[in-house]
Parts: structure tokens; sequence; C-alpha cells
């Protein structure tokens, strides 16, 4: 019989792939499918937030429709 130490040198763990994996900047960001649907969350969440001011613009990586803050200088 192998004990614990054999098996692990002779199948070693499998490498963890997440290390290699190249994130997506969009990836973590709320993703609405059409620009009418992404509107109407700008517009919910900014009668929430008083002062907030959301716009909407389509993503070039993920094609889908994403919410960003503006800055008013």
């Amino acid at each position: 019989m192998m004990s614990s130490e054999q098996i692990m040198k002779r199948y070693p763990k499998k490498a963890d792939y997440r290390a290699y994996r190249f994130d997506l900047p969009c990836e973590d960001k709320k993703v609405y499918s059409t620009e009418k649907e992404a509107i109407e969350a700008s517009e919910a969440r900014m009668a929430e937030h008083l002062g907030l001011e959301l716009a909407v613009y389509q993503c070039n990586v993920c094609q889908s429709w994403h919410l960003t803050s503006v800055n008013r200088s």
C-alpha cells in the first residue's frame, strides 16, 4: 500500500488555472441586455439616491449595457 506522501508525488495537484485567467474589465459589473433596461435601472437608482447621476453605455468588450457614474464639475 502506498503512503499519502507517495501518492502526492505520483499524482501532483492540478495547476490552479484561475491564476492564468484574464479578467474582463466588465466582469464584475451589472449587465443589462438592452439600452431600455439599462436606462430604467439608472432612473430607479437615481430616484433612490438623490444627487447621483448615472449614464448608460454599451460595452465594447461584452456588447451588453452598463451604468457609469457621472461627475458634475
